[in-house]
């Protein structure tokens, strides 16, 4: 017979329930506080130049075109395929590709407080300040869509797999932690490749396994990675020779290493003002990978605990290599400072470290409310007048942005002499251009400066030929336009009809 409670009894038996369920009460806490805060900033702004990129070529994919045969894209496709099928669900609207970033980081927390819940790590606080580490360094700071949130997800859900494998030694994680892998290639190819190899090194380094065993271990993971990974392109493919035309994607990658040369912020900014706090997000990770390696040589730490510090920071120094600025440190940092809290809980010098998390948490909120200069998007804040146009239905911005207020002069233009299937080029490099006018791109290529599409694969005369064979009839160039290039010197010989802020629309002459 059920035990019926008085009263007098109910506010202790609450009580013992509460502190029974208060883990959970917290995460579902900071989850719906993370939903409520990242919302804010969903609808802030228009990025012409990275988010353009994404949702140019995913509109593309989403009308039926094929990524390295219609047009030469720089990453591997997964995440482009995923947002053309929002957009086919959705409709094409900024929103959808903002939101789409946001679920993911939401995920990203959920899926770290699993992962705290396997560690076991039963301290309340500790769980707080974890939760504040991802609100405070996520989603507002890259609130575009962006494959790299994706791969930060992909990364948790690999170590849970691993611990997983660890505790219960079931060959079904094996299985699975190779669908991810193969997964983060799909979506962003260079963090695929530095993922699987430093999985298999976790793999091969594990002191509980015979070596036998850790063959078999890695067979499956590495066989059902590239059957994986072959299944995957075969849905962007139609047949096997399309398969060649991957070579566009490794050819960007070689470009892109080349043009970018690494470099890293030099510690003489530590006696500028606020040196030490540019630094931060820099040398901390470098910091913690010597004490980590240190550590794991020594072997005074379990490779469980290791591995989480390893799979973060491969995330990290994959990100800013080669390009170093604050946009690439940011997706994988908070991921950096957790691990090193799990690793380090309880330990010599935890107190110290609390310390620096909260710096980093401080540091996180003022960049986003205080700061323009390491976002993508200016003052957030200032970011109150809808924008009433086909594709930007919610999106709010700063007014007094000659690029934002001009922006509608230049649609009415386009509308009135255009038509929805005709073709107009966007010059140098702001194809979200195309997306918002719902006009056509002649040519595979949307970035005409520093990363355009390797000339042996896609030159500028194939694009000047596609020009003509379109019949583009504007030009329309954004900044700065006057280069040594051949598509720039083209553009220059061309009639001026109408010039409003940073915006030149270029009429062709047709002799």
């Amino acid at each position: 017979m059920e035990k019926i409670i008085s009263m007098s009894q109910f506010p202790q038996h609450f009580t013992k329930i509460v502190k029974k369920k208060r883990f959970f009460l917290v995460d579902v806490l900071f989850i719906v506080l993370a939903f409520c805060y990242y919302s804010f900033f969903v609808n802030k702004g228009i990025i012409f130049s990275d988010e353009g990129y994404y949702v140019h070529f995913a509109q593309r994919i989403a009308q039926g075109q094929i990524p390295y045969k219609d047009f030469a894209l720089q990453y591997s496709p997964g995440y482009f395929y995923l947002l053309a099928f929002l957009y086919k669900i959705f409709g094409f609207q900024l929103l959808v590709g903002r939101y789409l970033s946001l679920i993911f980081c939401l995920l990203i927390l959920c899926f770290t407080f699993i992962l705290i819940h396997l560690y076991k790590l039963k301290s309340l606080a500790l769980h707080i300040v974890i939760g504040f580490i991802v609100i405070s360094l996520g989603y507002p700071l890259l609130h575009v869509p962006i494959v790299v949130w994706s791969c930060v997800f992909f990364a948790i859900i690999i170590q849970i797999l691993f611990l997983l494998w660890n505790h219960k030694n079931q060959y079904r994680y094996l299985v699975c932690v190779g669908i991810v892998l193969a997964l983060i290639f799909f979506f962003k190819q260079n963090l695929g490749g530095y993922f699987f190899i430093v999985v298999n090194l976790l793999f091969l380094f594990s002191s509980k396994m015979s070596f036998q065993k850790k063959v078999a271990v890695l067979a499956l993971t590495d066989f059902v990675s590239f059957l994986s990974l072959f299944f995957l392109f075969s849905l962007v493919f139609k047949n096997i020779s399309d398969f060649s035309s991957l070579q566009v994607l490794f050819a960007y990658s070689k470009q892109f290493t080349d043009t970018y040369r690494f470099s890293y912020p030099s510690l003489t900014m530590i006696v500028e003002p606020l040196g030490f706090f540019k630094l931060l997000p820099y040398y901390f990770p470098v910091i913690y990978l010597c004490i980590l390696i240190w550590l794991s040589i020594r072997k005074k730490i379990i490779l469980e605990k290791a591995a989480f510090g390893y799979i973060a920071l491969t995330g990290f120094f994959g990100t800013v290599y080669p390009a170093s600025d604050l946009l690439h440190v940011y997706p994988f940092l908070s991921m950096v400072i957790i691990s090193s809290l799990v690793i380090f809980y309880k330990q010599k010098g935890f107190k110290f470290l609390i310390f620096i998390t909260f710096l980093f948490i401080a540091l996180g909120f003022y960049l986003t409310f205080f700061t323009k200069s390491y976002r993508y998007e200016d003052y957030f804040l200032k970011e109150t007048t809808p924008i009433q146009m086909q594709h930007t239905k919610g999106i709010l911005v700063d007014s007094n942005n000659p690029a934002i207020s001009n922006l509608k002069t230049i649609d009415r233009f386009i509308t009135s002499y255009t038509k929805k299937d005709d073709y107009i080029f966007v010059y140098p490099f702001s194809p979200m251009l195309y997306f918002l006018f719902d006009r056509n791109n002649p040519s595979g290529i949307a970035q005409f400066v520093l990363l355009e599409a390797p000339k042996g694969l896609y030159s500028q005369k194939r694009v000047l030929s596609e020009i003509k064979q379109k019949h583009v009839k504007y030009i329309i160039a954004v900044g700065p336009y006057k280069y040594n290039q051949l598509l720039s010197q083209f553009i220059q010989r061309q009639k001026k009809v109408l010039i409003v802020g940073p915006y030149i629309i270029f009429e062709i002459d047709k002799k």
